[in-house]
């Protein structure tokens, strides 16, 4: 599910410049590699490079404003040492409401 308003809050940092517009595309083809029962995604720079046609440094630039604008976090699984992205789940969550209160127990943390 995406939550408007902090959909609206991704449109004003891309139109006060703090974010590129591909950052907002970066946004969505993170999303197309969710797992939509957890909203853990799993992929690497140069993947979401080779699905968006661009090299993977224009990728690593545009996670990282993801980042600071606290959109995105790569989490670390303590058990085993994994890593994955997770969207803000206040912007978008997906999955059963268990797995809801997770991603955003998952993403205060991180």
């Amino acid at each position: 599910m995406v939550h408007l308003k902090d959909t609206e809050r991704l449109m004003d940092l891309c139109a006060q410049r703090v974010l590129e517009p591909r950052d907002g595309m970066l946004l969505w083809c993170l999303l197309s590699f969710a797992d939509h029962t957890t909203g853990r995604i799993r992929v690497s720079a140069t993947g979401l490079a080779d699905r968006m046609q661009t090299n993977p440094s224009e990728v690593r630039a545009g996670l990282a404003r993801l980042k600071k604008q606290h959109l995105l976090r790569q989490i670390k699984t303590p058990g085993t040492g994994e890593r994955y992205y997770r969207v803000n789940p206040w912007m978008v969550s997906c999955g059963k409401p268990q797995s809801i209160g997770l991603a955003m127990k998952e993403f205060e943390e991180a």
